[in-house]
């Protein structure tokens, strides 16, 4: 089962392209106002994803989902949650297993932009004696050499050049920079019940 996980997500128009530092995160007082989640350093308040295209549309477990979002504002830092973050967890594979798969738009335009899972929280159904992720996280397509950190990453159990996988637990923060009108997150859960 997976309980919950963090991303969060760093768009720019190419041509706005900064750097933002996505590591150091704190609750920051600002003029008596509290920012939840304000990035340290960069002065950004990170803003919600944006809602389902079809909101009648939920990622709950009970068969796969194809869930299509689209980008109105591409500037910026969003924070993606899971279903049920920080409540009652992921949906399990009580049912099954089944696959969410998050298919983020941008427009007509290429985003260039950061991708950071946070590791506090992470915990998935770790690799079976095979090595398989049957529970697992999978971004793509983003350039799997890591912002920091040991490359090849070793947490990275995706065989692919264009995407990243992960299991189990990190061992760190992990951001991977992308450029591409879309960006797919996908969610899968089995039947397990080692996750957090």
């Amino acid at each position: 089962m997976i309980r919950e996980i963090l991303i969060l997500v760093v768009l720019f128009v190419q041509s706005q392209c900064n750097y933002f530092r996505l590591f150091d995160f704190t609750m920051i007082e600002t003029a008596n106002k509290q920012k939840d989640w304000e990035l340290d350093g960069s002065g950004m308040e990170i803003k919600e994803w944006p809602s389902f295209d079809d909101p009648t549309q939920i990622c709950d477990g009970s068969s796969d989902q194809e869930i299509d979002i689209t980008f109105t504002d591409t500037t910026g830092c969003f924070r993606f949650l899971t279903p049920g973050f920080n409540v009652s967890g992921y949906p399990n594979g009580a049912n099954g297993p089944y696959t969410c798969e998050y298919m983020n738009s941008f427009g007509r335009v290429d985003v260039s932009g950061i991708v950071t899972i946070l590791e506090e929280g992470f915990e998935f159904e770790g690799q079976t004696n095979d090595g398989r992720c049957l529970d697992r996280l999978v971004i793509r397509p983003v350039n799997k050499a890591p912002l920091t950190g040991q490359d090849p990453d070793p947490d990275d159990v995706g065989v692919e050049n264009t995407q990243v996988q992960f299991c189990g637990t990190i061992s760190s923060d992990k951001a991977r920079t992308f450029n591409n009108r879309f960006l797919i997150i996908t969610l899968r859960s089995t039947r397990g019940d080692n996750g957090n």
